[in-house]
């Protein structure tokens, strides 16, 4: 689904390093199916969680998609 009048709105997807990253596939096939646009974030750990050939596998999922981003605890610093 193209982002326009019939998008629902965006919904961003932090997946982190927990069991159910896996099915992540999952939620973002139902979310889109209700018209929302998605995008995959994973923390590093999380990684390793996700299958990323699945998710390439759903229609209209770019690479541009999944993101991978480094997330600093701003208490720590790292």
């Amino acid at each position: 689904m193209e982002a326009s009048a019939c998008t629902r709105g965006v919904l961003y997807v932090v997946a982190c390093a927990a069991p159910a990253a896996a099915d992540v596939h999952t939620l973002v096939g139902l979310a889109r199916e209700a018209g929302w646009q998605v995008h995959v974030v994973t923390t590093p750990m999380g990684t390793g969680f996700v299958d990323i050939e699945k998710l390439k596998q759903l229609e209209r999922m770019e690479a541009a998609d999944l993101e991978h981003r480094k997330f600093r605890s701003p208490a720590t610093g790292g």
